[in-house]
This record gives structure tokens, sequence and C-alpha cells, in this order.
């Protein structure tokens, strides 16, 4: 990449010239340097790193996610899902999302680092950044479409003299989400005249995961959602909304265990538990259609926490040389080096199987009379009632489908950059680099949920020829031989034969999905 530019200041005229009338001028856009934030033709915030570390002492990205004007954006605690991640250091200026927010390094573009566009912030050297400069309003008509939502700045302090050094280590409240980084950074000058300058900085952080289950033992969680407000009069007032918020909340569309969905005259609602014992689902109060809190008594299992992580794990390294040398007091060379890599992997659902009040978003699974795994009570219940088939929910648990269900991405980023400046007479000056580099991201998703296999798989049959439990589709059809039946009557329930035939993209083998940048 090759890019130029001038600027400078226009002359004041001299004390004794008259003023001249002319033409208002609106500027919509400059190179002009101005570093204070305040006379500038677009709004612009600066911060140092001091401040962000109050507001976020783990790393920069962080840090400055806590401004309202960042507020979305990407970080190592909040990584976006699987193919539509744009990593774990991605700035995200007033939701137009980071390919529409331009971040400089030192007023210059960094070589991509997301499959998105636009660096990772967690390569750039915490130690040598001296302010992040922050251009709140558009700012395309200088700098292009990737500016619309405006620009971001990383300012080096590329004539810092010394070493800095940082280690920190620590935990939540809890002892969850452990972390540690460690830094060293130092500038220094060389040569007879100390004319050539040179920066090294190297940065090493990991954080553990929090585990969804580990809110259990947080005081602040009570699994609280919105329910339907059982007075008659609800939604006629502020103090009497529609809905109202309520703790210990359990779905009726889906559980960790399974749910059967019996006629009222045939049972009702009936729950399983992890050992494949059925009972009926008794409703808390309030509920809707969806679920019930379970406060005062009621069926359900805290189904999800399981699967998921509050923080994923993740953790990054990278090392930063920048040299400069000047030639003369007006033109001086440099030439920069950046060297990352980044990781993080998060647990996933490992398939959500719900029956919904609304059709269009039921993907429950068809039970059919007859099926070899079903509980004697549920087959008595539907032989007696001349019940053909019922519907069953379920979502993924780490005992069975879920046992593998997890999203990892690392990222290695190297960038070259060499470049000049150079003052010209009138206060202009001349600047241009030139800029090469590669991304390597790596994204792997484990344990995914072959649609098209798993609900062949749970319908089961016997084969009357020699008793076997087979798929209904091999026996009828002889399509699919190798196809395992699965029980997912309660968690864990399901072999492991059968686990592995209906998740990854071929049996036990995960996908891999490389980008080059």
């Amino acid at each position: 990449m090759l890019a130029m530019g001038f600027a400078g200041a226009a002359s004041a005229q001299q004390a004794q010239q008259a003023q001249q009338p002319g033409e208002e001028i609106v500027v919509t856009g400059s190179r002009i340097s101005n570093t204070n934030g305040m006379e500038t033709p677009n709004p612009v915030t600066v911060v140092t790193p001091a401040e962000l570390s109050v507001l976020s002492p783990t790393n920069l990205i962080e840090g400055l996610a806590q401004l309202p004007q960042f507020y979305g954006s990407a970080t190592t605690q909040t990584p976006a899902p699987f193919f539509t991640t744009t990593g774990a250091g991605s700035l995200n200026l007033r939701g137009l999302q980071s390919n529409r927010t331009l971040q400089l390094l030192d007023g210059r573009r960094v070589v991509p680092s997301t499959i998105f566009g636009g660096p990772d912030i967690n390569l750039f050297p915490e130690n040598m950044v001296r302010s992040v400069e922050t251009v709140t309003g558009g700012a395309s008509a200088a700098y292009g479409t990737d500016a619309v939502a405006g620009v971001v700045n990383f300012v080096l302090d590329t004539n810092f003299e010394g070493l800095k050094a940082n280690f920190q280590t620590g935990a939540n409240g809890e002892g969850d989400n452990r972390n540690y980084k460690v830094s060293v950074g130092g500038g220094f000058s060389v040569g007879k005249d100390k004319k050539t300058h040179i920066l090294l900085n190297g940065e090493k952080e990991r954080q553990d995961p929090i585990w969804g289950t580990d809110v259990l033992n947080y005081d602040w969680y009570t699994a609280r959602g919105l329910l339907n407000n059982p007075d008659p009069n609800a939604g006629s007032s502020p103090d009497n909304p529609f809905y109202i918020a309520v703790d210990n909340i359990r779905s009726l569309a889906y559980d960790i265990d399974g749910l059967f969905y019996l006629p009222a005259a045939a049972g009702g609602v009936q729950i399983l538990d992890s050992s494949g014992n059925v009972s009926p689902f008794v409703l808390g109060n309030p509920c809707n259609a969806q679920g019930c809190s379970v406060t005062n008594g009621g069926s359900g299992h805290e189904s999800g926490l399981q699967t998921l992580n509050v923080t994923p794990d993740s953790g990054r390294e990278n090392a930063f040389v920048y040299v400069k040398h000047d030639f003369t007091d007006q033109f001086t060379v440099y030439g920069q080096l950046i060297h990352g890599k980044a990781d993080f992997s998060q647990l996933n659902f490992g398939g959500l199987f719900p029956y919904t009040s609304i059709p269009p978003f039921r993907r429950n699974f068809t039970i059919y009379s007859g099926n070899p795994f079903l509980p004697a009570s549920i087959q008595q219940a539907m032989t007696a009632n001349g019940l053909a088939s019922i519907p069953f929910s379920r979502i993924g648990a780490p005992e069975d489908i879920a046992a593998q269900a997890a999203t990892e991405q690392s990222t290695t980023t190297d960038s070259y950059t060499g470049g000049f400046n150079y003052e010209l007479k009138g206060g202009w000056t001349l600047k241009g680099y030139y800029q090469s580099g590669e991304t390597d991201v790596k994204a792997i998703q484990k344990g995914g949920i072959r649609l098209d296999r798993i609900y062949l798989a749970a319908d089961a049959v016997t084969d009357p020829s020699n008793g076997n439990t087979v798929c209904n589709v091999t026996l009828v059809s002889g399509l699919y031989p190798d196809c395992v039946p699965l029980n997912l009557f309660g968690r864990g329930q399901a072999s492991s034969a059968a686990v592995d035939w209906v998740t990854g993209f071929e049996p036990g083998v995960p996908i891999h999905a490389d980008g080059f940048l």
C-alpha cells in the first residue's frame, strides 16, 4: 500500500497588511496537524492510555470499549459468533461497524487482521501509545468510505527514551476469569550524533474464561426475564405494565433433559430428568406461552448455561519494532515491524430444538409411537390415547450432542512499513509510506450439528427381523446405512457413536475455515 500526502498551515498575514475581505471557506476534511482536539473542523476526543486503564486495566481495546461512542465493539471479552466475528479487538464507532470505522496507527493505515477488514487493536504496542484521538464525526471526505463513522488514531511516542515494564494478574471476586499481562518496551538513540532512534516493545496476555455455570454461584444471577403481567388490567399504566421482571424463569419451549408435549387428556407436558425418568411438568407462576417462574414452585431445569461462556478463553502476544533516522533536521526516514498473534475460544449451544407457540420458529423433533428409546410411561400414554406421534424438544448438553460444541479462532499478522517525513519551507510537510503485510485467520467450529442427520437419527425403530434398534430411514428405504439411532431422552443417554454421527462436518472431523488477507 502506497500513501502520500501534504500537511501544513497557511502563513499569517503581516501585522501591517490590511485585512482583505474574502469568501467564506468551509473545511470538511483536513490533514492539518492538531493535537488538542479543540481546534479541528470535526469534534475530536483525545484520551491517554493512563486514562483508559482507569476504565479497564486489562488492555487498550477493553478500555476504549467503555467509552459511549465505542459501544458494541468486539473485545477479548465479547467476540462475535462464528463466521460473523470481527475478532477480539475491532472498534465499532457509533454502531456503524468496524469496516466503517477507520483505525490508524500513528496516522497510517494498518494491514487488516480481521475477516471484515480493519486491524486488531490488540496487536498495537500499548507501551508506545501516547494518546488515542477519535474523530467522532464522519471523515469520509478526507479518508474515504472506511471513515464514514469516524477515525481513531493511535498516536505513538516515537521519541520515547527509557524503559517501560508492566506485569499484572488478577481474577474476579469469585476467583474466575484469572488473567495476566506482561509487557516490556523501551526507546533509545544510537550513533555518534544520536540521529537513529529505536523503539522495541513486546507484550503477552492471557485471560481464562467464565463458564456459564459459574454464574450460578454469583449473587447477582437470578435467571431473570420478562413475563406477562397476570393482572387483568396489565398495560393500563406505567405502574401496571404489560410485562413484569421475574426471577427463576424456566423455559416451556425446551429443556436440557427434554420435554414431551402430550395432549392435556393424555397427561399434558412431561419433563425428563438426567436419568431419563419422566414426571408431569408443573407450571410455575407467573407464566406465559414460553416459560414460567419457579420461585414459588414448578418444573424445569436451568438450560443453556451449560454450553455458554460469559467470557471466552483469550490471549494475545505481539512484538513491535520502530527505527527512524534523521538525515537532516528536515528529512527523516523510518521503518516499522509488527508481528502479533491473537486467539479466543468459546462454547456453542450444541443444538437448540424448541417447540414454541409460533410455528415458524419450531425446530422440535417428532417422536413416533414404537420408538424403542421412549420411556415406558410415555409409550403407554401414546398407546392408550391413540397417538401416532408427539412433539419433543431439547437443547444440547455437554454430556451428549454439545460435548464438542465450540468455536476457536486464531489470527497471525505480520506488517512491514517504511516511510519518510520531509519538512518543506513555509511550514509544509511532505509524508509518504509504503506498507505490506499478511494476516492468517483460522476459524474452527467443532461439534456442529448435522441437521441433515439428527432428525433421521432421532427417528428410531425396532428391526422386526432381529430386534435391533435402527434408524427408521434405513429400515424403510435402505438409505443411510451408517445411521446410528440417537437417544435424546435425558442428557447423557445418547451413545458416543450416535453423537459422532450427528455432529461435525464429517463424523468426528471439525470444520476449518482459513482466511488470508
